[in-house]
């Protein structure tokens, strides 16, 4: 508890500093000529200035305690880090001085002076560090962003590893994990919906929680409790059911309170001299849970700004063990989030802002919000994963016009390290916010399931838009379908939507390649179309649930398994074997691909 065996020493001092300033603000308050009595009667007296001291002492040793044990404060700052620590010493003891002194002026004088230059000092030491056009530029170059080359083009992402499963359909299904395993776990155990990470474990994506406490007497560390283990839900396939993984000893977690809390266990561990930024937690390749921790530092006149020093692990499968390591490490290779999303948030607002032309030379119009010539901030932030096992960012930018929905460039900021690439080319397209009603009317979406989620991918080199629709449950919310929809085509009639990502990949592929023959108001970037003439081998239609009928087939001497729908040829439901066909496909390296043109001239002769 509060009275455990950490900062005794400091606590002491800061008592005995309070006491005494209690007692010399009392004493120099004191009336000449005069004996200071506790009654009228001549019993004997105590002094003012005693009395100011002795209950200064505990006040100020209290405060103190409190302020170490709940506030950890971080030693780095004005007074060589000692701010919170000198606020909590000055004030009782002002305070006590002046109710304890005979001259209330002189006394309420002096004390108000130190609480003045208490609080004027980091004042100053901020702005000196902060306001004004260079000190902008020092913010602005504190995220490493680098502008993409004109021929770069965003990361592509690997559509055998999209992400399905929202946080809150997750939440949904780890629920019904926890309460469907024996041992009635659930009478004790929960799973916050928000503590639900997003991860790539082994290659594959993940949402990642670990089981927490409910009753009260294990939320206040009564008789050491400790969590069994953790849930793991299937980010890449809705069908999957969540699985729990038990067998662990956890006894720290980011909300836990007195010896539950993971930072107040580093704070007493010593890392008092930094900022401890969003805990996550993440599961290793070997399914050891841990917490992952960005250390941060301030680099600016030791006030100001925010900058990774360290990553600390936290191995919490049995006794915690800590580990430290620099974000580059190999030993760490399987952390996906060092780099917090408020971090890079705040990065990308300094960087949006100040980082223009016309900001460079005019600091105050900009930040008076007169002038917003250049100026950009983002429209979104999601999490993605590329082929090559990037974990990003992705952060359309807008401007910074409210009525403004365009994107003006789009940032990939790496989750790893401080370094993102920001492609001024992709723009030309709405931003999200907007892109969530267009895809909420998807034709297909019968039963109006609105959207969860919605994340920009890189998918056949396309810029493309990717909805996840959730169907609500009395009890959460489950997988209702996937939408896809190319970023510069934000019509209703565009939305593919489909009950699973290998159907919604097929259609999407079929629409790119009809049209990037002849119809340039979608695809602007594909030319992977291939053309091809042989026999039908088998042909066959798909049971799929949409409004547009889809057919399979195979022809004589091709390995590759062909999508057509009848959006595409109207006439596919009279095909038969043996027919001779030509037409487009749009090669994308995998076993079935879709058909962009069709033509059969067995069935188009007058």
């Amino acid at each position: 508890m509060i009275f455990d065996g950490n900062f005794w020493l400091l606590t002491i001092v800061c008592s005995l500093i309070g006491a005494g300033l209690a007692a010399a603000l009392a004493f120099l308050g004191r009336q000449n000529n005069q004996l200071d009595n506790l009654n009228k009667q001549g019993k004997s007296s105590i002094n003012r200035t005693v009395i100011a001291s002795l209950i200064s002492f505990p006040v100020v040793l209290l405060l103190t305690r409190l302020l170490m044990y709940y506030v950890q404060p971080v030693f780095i700052g004005s007074f060589a880090g000692y701010f919170d620590v000198a606020l909590v010493v000055l004030l009782p003891s002002v305070i006590l001085g002046c109710v304890f002194s005979a001259r209330l002026m002189r006394s309420a004088i002096i004390g108000g002076s130190l609480l003045l230059i208490l609080l004027l000092v980091p004042t100053v030491q901020y702005l000196y560090v902060t306001m004004g056009s260079a000190n902008a530029q020092n913010f602005v170059n504190l995220p490493k962003i680098r502008t993409a080359r004109p021929d770069e083009k965003l990361p592509p992402t690997d559509p055998d590893h999209m992400v399905l499963v929202t946080q809150s359909i997750a939440a949904f299904k780890g629920q019904t994990a926890l309460t469907s395993t024996g041992g009635n776990l659930g009478s004790r155990y929960k799973i916050a919906s928000e503590s639900y990470t997003l991860q790539a474990i082994r290659g594959h994506r993940y949402y990642a929680a670990p089981l927490i406490f409910i009753n009260f007497s294990d939320q206040i560390n009564w008789g050491s409790p400790e969590s069994p283990g953790y849930v793991i839900v299937d980010a890449e396939n809705a069908e999957t059911p969540a699985e729990l993984k038990l067998g662990f000893h956890i006894r720290l977690f980011p909300d836990g309170d007195f010896g539950l809390n993971l930072e107040r266990y580093l704070y007493q561990q010593g890392f008092t001299d930094g900022i401890l930024n969003d805990a996550t937690f993440e599961v290793d390749d070997d399914w050891q849970p841990t917490f992952t921790i960005a250390y941060l530092k301030r680099p600016f006149g030791n006030i100001a700004g925010r900058v990774m020093d360290k990553v600390i692990v936290v191995n919490v499968a049995n006794e915690p063990k800590v580990t430290v390591h620099d974000a580059s490490d190999p030993a760490i290779a399987w952390v996906d989030r060092v780099m917090s999303g408020d971090l890079v948030d705040e990065y990308v607002d300094d960087w949006g802002w100040y980082s223009g032309e016309y900001a460079k030379d005019n600091f105050w119009p900009v930040w008076f919000g007169w002038q917003k010539q250049g100026t950009m901030k983002k429209a979104d932030r999601e999490l993605a994963y590329t082929t090559n096992e990037q974990n990003v960012w992705v952060i359309p930018m807008t401007s910074t016009n409210a009525s403004d929905h365009s994107v003006n460039g789009v940032l990939l900021y790496e989750t790893k390290e401080n370094a993102a690439v920001y492609f001024p080319g992709l723009n030309g397209f709405n931003q999200g916010s907007s892109v969530t009603e267009t895809m909420s009317h998807a034709r297909d979406n019968i039963r109006n399931y609105p959207v969860e989620s919605l994340q920009l991918y890189s998918i056949y080199g396309e810029l493309t838009w990717v909805a996840i629709y959730a169907a609500p449950q009395s009890i959460g919310k489950s997988f209702g379908g996937i939408g896809i929809l190319h970023a510069h085509a934000q019509n209703a009639a565009d939305v593919i939507f489909a009950n699973d990502k290998q159907t919604a990949l097929s259609r999407y592929a079929s629409q790119l390649a009809g049209k990037s023959n002849g119809d340039s108001s979608v695809s602007q970037t594909v030319n992977q179309s291939k053309e091809i003439t042989g026999k039908i081998k088998r042909i066959g239609a798909l049971p799929i649930a949409t409004s547009v009928p889809t057919y399979m087939f195979v022809i004589y001497g091709d390995e590759h398994t062909f999508i057509l729908t009848r959006d595409t040829y109207s006439r596919v439901p009279l095909l038969r074997e043996g027919d001779e066909v030509t037409f487009t496909f749009m090669d994308t390296k995998n076993t079935e691909e879709a058909v962009g043109t069709f033509h059969c001239p067995s069935l188009e002769k007058n």
